[in-house]
This record gives structure tokens, sequence and C-alpha cells, in this order.
């Protein structure tokens, strides 16, 4: 799978079956559109994992995915009616202490897909849902798909930010007030640089002004000196 020599397809490539069903396209088209278009990230030193931010740009008619880290059956059923599946993952051993993520697709009515035995299941199989993931699914011929796509793209990230903002419980009215003041505070210490600039460079000018003052008036008195030496030893 991706460039790894380790992982493959059929041992690790859950994700790639599930995706390459919402797209219509073999898994293995799939992988080898995300190697050519750099969709594949680094897991333990293999370059094999799914960038999410980058399936559209492997997949026009796909938009890029944004995992929610926690199940949520409502935007998951509101998707599949709008997109007529969604990515869950699931707990492959439905052990919560043992790592055993696997993506599967749900479709409706109970049912899945699953990419281990490649086919439909009961969304029961695995009673443990971990999160899920939605990308949202264009027509290949539709010449407004790349737009379509990547407004498709905006409204996940858009939602992602929502999320994250709610789970770290940020005031957003606050924090805009912050961000704000921050700018005030930048603008503030860019005007005092300028001054001091200002200020620097009237002190440079006095300096020099006076360093040529001084020693004008140095070889003034050092040729005065010499006048009145030669002077006094004429008489």
């Amino acid at each position: 799978m991706g460039f790894s020599k380790e992982y493959t397809l059929y041992s690790d490539g859950c994700l790639v079956f599930c995706i390459a069903e919402m797209a219509g396209i073999s898994p293995i088209e799939v992988n080898e559109r995300f190697k050519t278009y750099d969709a594949f990230g680094y897991y333990q030193g293999e370059k094999c994992l799914v960038r999410w931010d980058s399936i559209h740009k492997a997949i026009p008619w796909l938009s890029d995915g944004i995992r929610v880290r926690r199940y949520e059956n409502d935007r998951v059923v509101n998707t599949i009616m709008e997109q007529g599946s969604c990515i869950v993952c699931v707990d492959y051993d439905g052990n919560p202490r043992t790592v055993g993520d696997h993506f599967v697709l749900f479709k409706g009515n109970q049912e899945m897909y699953d990419p281990l035995g490649g086919k439909i299941k009961k969304t029961s199989t695995y009673p443990l849902l971990k999160g899920y993931a939605i990308i949202e699914v264009g027509k290949k011929d539709d010449p407004l798909q790349e737009l379509k796509s990547q407004i498709g793209t905006y409204k996940n990230q858009i939602e992602s930010y929502k999320t994250i903002i709610k789970s770290l419980g940020v005031d957003k009215t606050k924090l805009e007030a912050e961000i704000k003041g921050k700018d005030k505070e930048i603008k503030r210490l860019r005007d005092l640089v300028v001054y001091e600039k200002v200020r620097a460079s009237k002190y440079k000018k006095k300096f020099i002004e006076r360093r040529t003052f001084d020693i004008r008036r140095n070889k003034s008195i050092k040729l005065l000196r010499e006048v009145l030496r030669r002077f006094y030893s004429l008489k």
C-alpha cells in the first residue's frame, strides 16, 4: 500500500477500499492515484498513511475528507442521506485497550460494506464505534465538479473547526476579542519600532554634527598652538 513494502492493500488497506467503493473505481487505481498525487503520508517510517486533505487532488470527483475521532450517529445518518454512504471507524477486535482501528462504509438500513471480505454486513458486526469521516461524492462528468468538490472541502473544514472549538471549550466572542487585542498590540509595537528608528536617526545626526565640530575645534587649537610656538621662537 502506498510506497510501503510492509503494509499491503489486503492487510491494511481498509480505508483505501472504502474510498474506492465511494469513487466507483478499484482499490488499485485509488492506490496509484494517491501515490501519483502525494496523498500518502508517513506511518512508522513507511509512506502509506492516507492524507485526508489530499483526496480531492487525487480523485477530483471526491472532496477532501474530514475525520472526526468520536462517533456521532446523527451526523453519520445525515451524511448517508445526502451522500449515500459514510466512512466509519470501528474497533476491529472490540477491545478499547488495543489498537484495532478498522474502516467500513455505512450505507443505511443498518448495512455496511466491509473491506474485510468485500461483503455487505450488518452494522452491528462491530459494536464499538470510534469515529467517522465525511467525503462528498460528485459526478465524474459534471463540469462544475471541481467547484462543488472545493465547496464540499471548505464545508467539511468549517465543521471540523467548529468541532475543535467546541471540544476546546473556546468562547468564539472572547477569542475574536483576544485576536483584535493582539492585532492592536502588534500595531503599537510596530509604531514604537518606527519611532525608535526615527529617534535613533536624529541622535546619530546630532552625534555626527558634534563629532565634526570637535574635530574642527581640535584642528584649530592645534594650528593656533603651532602659530604661537613659531611666534615665540622668533623672539
